[in-house]
């Protein structure tokens, strides 16, 4: 049964078909914490050839399917490559809620001890937090997007910051991004979304055909907040 629930469950997650979102939509290492209880419980109650088959394949569903995984291992092998080294071709990319426009949020960007090179924030503070988070990653030389008015109709509660100039793009009025061309130090330019989505419903009654309907309805209303002229404009900050 493990077995089957991790190749299940992997499959789930790296196809994510609409009519199983309900189920894709819990993080895969939550699963993965269910799976080593029950290991742990059930061991010796079967047979020992199909006890290390279901460590195995949660063993491979840790490695495939759980991002973290691959998040601690860059961490602890220092992948990342050093903005000052003279053939680095690292782009830095940093995404950000900053909860209700909390400008204090920003100051975690600025203890980074390498600067990011774009940073997308959602829920963003307002002009003069983003101006000073501009100015103080780039001095003088920082383009900058920030909210105004009711950005949350204007466009989508998001902000962009970039090191090197950032020229604005329309988008709709009830649009739920903020979009930019972004001009780096080597003239490459690059067209940039920050998007903020709205979270997925918080039910997991499975049993409730409603439950279904709700969490695919939202899929929905994601792919739709997230289309720009009719495309999707992948990768983004979300």
């Amino acid at each position: 049964m493990l077995i089957v629930l991790a190749v299940a469950l992997h499959w789930l997650h790296r196809t994510q078909p609409d009519w199983a979102v309900a189920i894709a939509v819990i993080p895969p290492w939550w699963w993965t914490m269910f799976a080593a209880i029950a290991l742990v419980l059930f061991r010796g109650r079967r047979g020992e050839w199909l006890w290390r088959g279901a460590v195995i394949a949660w063993s491979a569903f840790v490695v495939l399917s759980v991002p973290e995984t691959w998040s601690l291992a860059r961490h602890a092998g220092r992948l990342v490559v050093p903005a000052d080294e003279p053939d680095g071709q690292a782009l830095r990319i940093a995404t950000l809620n900053c909860h209700l426009g909390d400008s204090r949020t920003v100051d975690d960007l600025l203890a980074l001890d390498v600067p990011p090179d774009l940073i997308l924030l959602q829920e963003s503070p307002g002009a003069a937090a983003i101006e000073r988070l501009a100015r103080s990653l780039y001095s003088n030389d920082a383009g900058f997007l920030a909210k105004t008015g009711t950005s949350y109709v204007m466009g989508g509660d998001c902000s962009i910051v970039a090191r090197g100039k950032l020229e604005a793009v329309d988008a709709p009025s009830n649009a739920r991004y903020r979009q930019a061309v972004w001009t780096r130090s080597d003239r490459t330019r690059l067209h940039v979304f920050s998007l903020r989505l709205s979270p997925p419903p918080i039910r997991v009654d499975w049993w409730n055909p409603q439950c279904w309907q709700d969490h695919r309805a939202r899929r929905e209303s994601h792919r739709t907040d997230r289309t720009v002229d009719g495309r999707d404009p992948a990768p983004t900050g979300e």
